[in-house]
């Protein structure tokens, strides 16, 4: 249903209603409905484009019919999910394909988005591609999060420390030139980020 409300023109006003339910529950930010549009399901290039730019546009748009809370308007969050498969660390595109493919996302999403949002990032590879991406096909300089996800023993999926990983992130956003405004943990166990975050 995901992939169908985005792509089916039918279901473009109940997503729309869907995002302005959020906001007008006081949500302060919403993510375009665009993580399974993604070459790992068989989209092409070009259905990408044109398919994040509409999940893009009705985020924005439901925004704009909505009720602004204390004088501010709810952001709008462009989704760059895992482009293969979601949880494995091993599906993840070479890099050169995967900046490639992130880089579509970013351009579609552009004119609609107040922050790019990488989540459920498997491995630090993966958020580099997508930090750099966003680098290279960015001219409006949007700013972004990376956000990981992480395995029961408070690993990245790849296995990679996050108090390892995290650090590299942000020095390569550093390098290519990319705003990150900081870095979340999602569809991981509470218990899980606790150790994450524990220092040794």
């Amino acid at each position: 249903m995901e992939r169908e409300a985005v792509v089916n023109a039918n279901y473009h006003v109940i997503l729309k209603d869907v995002h302005k339910s959020f906001i007008n529950a006081g949500s302060q930010a919403i993510t375009t409905n665009s993580y399974g549009v993604v070459p790992g399901v068989g989209f092409s290039v070009d259905d990408i484009a044109k398919y994040v730019a509409t999940a893009g546009r009705l985020a924005r748009e439901a925004v704009t019919e909505s009720v602004i809370h204390d004088g501010q308007s709810a952001l709008v969050l462009g989704s760059l999910p895992p482009l293969l498969e979601s949880y494995r660390p091993d599906k993840v595109m070479n890099h050169i394909e995967g900046v490639q493919v992130y880089s579509v996302f970013v351009k579609a999403l552009t004119p609609f988005v107040d922050c790019f949002l990488a989540e459920n990032i498997s491995s630090v590879e993966e958020a580099s591609q997508a930090v750099e991406a966003v680098g290279l096909a960015n001219e409006s300089q949007i700013p972004m999060l990376v956000s990981f996800t992480l395995n029961s023993a408070g690993l990245i999926r790849s296995g990679e420390s996050a108090v390892d990983g995290v650090p590299r992130i942000i020095e390569f956003a550093k390098e290519k030139n990319v705003q990150l405004l900081g870095i979340l943990f999602n569809c991981s166990e509470p218990e899980a980020i606790t150790k994450a975050l524990q220092l040794h």
